[in-house]
């Protein structure tokens, strides 16, 4: 009798399923003593297979999960919005309007920085979904921070180190009247011992060539340039 004929094992249909559907599992089965080598190579070519397959399927998911800034840059040029959402203002002043080509609603200045959430013709939106929509012209902004202006080459007493808080030009939409008015006035305020220190000084965003300085304290000082000297106003900017 042939012992090997007789021992031989048949590889049953639920073995055959679990080797289908689970070969790194039920492949290891037919080492056992009993199956024909046929079966072994045919379950253990099968694991192959899938294995190959199955490396196969997570190579792409991998790549798109190392490299998520690219493919979203790559889908906003495909779809003609913005790529670079944060610029800066180049311009020493734009003009927020409430729509392309609105009214004007705000005023922002040199080197702020905005987001862009939408492009339409030359115009983007600086403010999100939620919010009062804000138009600025895209010709006013830069993907890059502006350079500092040139500063104006001022008389020695208003470059007092004590006027250090004096926006500069371009800060704030300051230009070089703006910024001798504003030294001229608070040196005056300081050199008259009224103020001891300038803690803050600007334009009234209220009311057109009206200037405020303050010291420290609770209110501003308003004033006008009159005949090139600052004059003094009491109470708020729409008094001078």
């Amino acid at each position: 009798m042939n012992d090997t004929a007789a021992t031989r094992k048949r590889v049953g249909p639920l073995l055959i399923i679990g080797i289908l559907l689970l070969p790194f599992i039920f492949a290891w089965s037919l080492l056992r003593r009993g199956y024909s080598s046929g079966a072994r190579i045919i379950s253990f070519a099968w694991m192959a297979i899938v294995l190959a397959a199955y490396a196969t399927s997570i190579q792409p998911r991998t790549t798109s999960q190392a490299l998520p800034s690219v493919a979203a840059e790559a889908s906003e040029t495909a779809s003609g919005a913005a790529v670079q959402t944060v610029m800066f203002v180049t311009a020493i002043e734009a003009e927020e309007k409430d729509a392309p080509n609105g009214a004007t609603v705000n005023r922002i200045y040199r080197g702020q920085r905005v987001e862009i959430s939408e492009t339409q013709g030359d115009w983007v939106r600086v403010t999100k979904d939620g919010f009062d929509p804000r138009w600025v012209r895209i010709a006013d902004l830069s993907k890059d921070p502006p350079a500092e202006l040139p500063q104006p080459k001022l008389a020695a007493e208003l470059e007092d180190p004590r006027l250090g808080a004096i926006p500069k030009i371009g800060e704030y939409g300051h230009n070089e009247a703006d910024v001798i008015a504003l030294r001229t006035a608070a040196l005056e305020l300081l050199i008259s011992g009224q103020c001891t220190t300038i803690e803050d000084a600007n334009k009234s965003v209220n009311v057109a060539g009206v200037y405020y300085v303050n010291c420290g304290e609770a209110s501003n000082r308003f004033f006008r340039v009159k005949n090139g000297k600052p004059s003094f106003c009491s109470g708020s900017a729409s008094t001078c």
